[in-house]
């Protein structure tokens, strides 16, 4: 199986490895609820059938509304993309969303509404391949990223730390002094000037190799560039360590925007 790596896949790793309490347990259970039956039916144009858009129309329609969705593609999904061709019978790749982490209550919640079967996204027996910049270095099931094989100018230090160390000894101080995002009251304290800078700037003040920059920033910016605020960074990583497993829908995710769209059918016009 081989998967290009991410930063989100770099920092969640590394700080479950590093430091569960970096980033508490609490429970983020949603509960679906469906709308209640219309008693005056409403005429309802929803643009884009994504998993937003379909949802949408789903409880919308089932509430008793006229629907309609404008969708640009010649087919329903959005980001949920899997490629069925030029493969043999049976076989795919998923080239947009792969992914569903075990707090996404919604999608799972339409997952098992519609019946579908989910698996383990990560092998439990053959190595995931990470590729950066070209070349393909093999993990074995629950060992961590050997940074003596990346392709980065890092430091000795910095390769001996390994990834979880690397992510503890840069990031760690961040993770602990941002506080709780979940608060009503947040950003308050150090986590405010955290908004001020990017990653890069970031890291560099931490005394981050360039190596090392580029790594905790591939493949979404470079250590040259990055307009995304770095407090931005810290609450991505912070609500997706909050995860304890990842799955995807057994023969493809795409499976379950043709279970809404099947539903729909001729609200969606394509």
């Amino acid at each position: 199986m081989s998967i290009p790596v991410d930063r989100r896949e770099f920092l969640k790793l590394g700080l479950l490895a590093a430091s569960a309490q970096l980033a508490p347990q609490q429970d983020w259970s949603f509960a679906p609820k469906p709308l209640r039956p219309t008693a005056s039916a409403k005429r309802i144009l929803i643009i884009g059938a994504g998993l937003a858009g379909l949802a949408a129309a789903y409880e919308l329609a089932g509430a008793g509304h006229d629907v309609t969705i404008l969708e640009a593609q010649l087919r329903p999904g959005g980001r949920v993309l899997t490629l069925r061709e030029p493969f043999s019978d049976g076989l795919y790749a998923e080239a947009g969303a792969a992914r569903i982490p075990d707090n996404h209550d919604l999608t799972l919640h339409y997952v098992k509404h519609f019946g579908l079967s989910l698996v383990p996204f990560y092998p439990n027996k053959l190595a995931r391949v990470f590729v950066l910049t070209g070349k393909r270095i093999p993990v074995q099931p629950g060992t961590d990223l050997n940074l003596f094989q990346v392709p980065f100018e890092l430091t000795p230090e910095e390769r001996r730390l390994g990834l979880s160390g690397l992510v503890q000894k840069y990031l760690g101080g961040a993770l602990r002094a941002m506080g709780d995002p979940s608060l009503p009251d947040w950003p308050r304290g150090p986590a405010k000037a955290y908004d001020n800078i990017s990653m890069p700037e970031f890291l560099r003040q931490q005394g981050a190799s360039h190596g090392a920059i580029e790594l905790l920033e591939y493949p979404y910016a470079s250590a040259e560039a990055d307009p995304v605020s770095f407090l931005w960074n810290l609450r991505e990583t912070w609500y997706e360590a909050q995860e304890t497993t990842r799955y995807k829908i057994s023969g493809g995710n795409d499976l379950l925007p043709k279970a809404f769209a099947a539903t729909l059918k001729e609200k969606i016009q394509y």
